[in-house]
Order: C-alpha cells, then structure tokens, then sequence
C-alpha cells in the first residue's frame, strides 16, 4: 500500500477547515435565550424522557439515540423471522 505525503502547509488547511466546520456545527447547538433546563444543568430526570430543542426549527429531539435506523435488509426474512442482515451487519 503506497503512503501518501501531505505537506505542513495542506494539513494545516484541512485541519482548518475541519476546525472551522466543527466550530459552525457547535455554535448552532447552544441555546438562544432560553434559560437552561435541569437537564442542562447536569439532572438527569429519571422519570420520563429528556429532549432538546433545536432553536432554529422548534423540532423536539429525545438525547437518546442508537443509530440503528439503516440496518441492511435480507430480500426475505430469515427463518426465524428476522428481516436484518446480521452477516451484513457483523
């Protein structure tokens, strides 16, 4: 496998760019006048479900999240009635 060599100066700005782009990404989280929400403030309510808010689009979105949206799909569950592609997924 052939190494590639990258120069001071290109890492320099990609790393900038991806500083910059994180930064962006980052300041659009923070709350906009809203006072802070107990969960905010490091209480974890125990009781029910925590969500924030996303403050350009008023959108309620729970902090829980697996990731598990995308699972590839077998063409026809398995025998046991699994619809997953487990050897896909492994």
């Amino acid at each position: 496998m052939e190494k590639k060599k990258i120069d001071r100066r290109k890492f320099l700005k990609t790393f900038g760019v991806g500083a910059a782009a994180a930064t962006a990404g980052l300041y659009g989280c923070k709350t906009k006048g809203t006072a802070p929400s107990a969960a905010a403030a490091g209480e974890v309510p125990t009781d029910r479900m925590t969500f924030r808010t996303c403050p350009s689009t008023g959108d309620r979105v729970s902090l829980l999240g697996y990731g598990c949206m995308r699972w590839p799909l077998l063409e026809s569950p398995a025998a046991d009635g699994n619809p997953i592609d487990q050897e896909a997924v492994n």
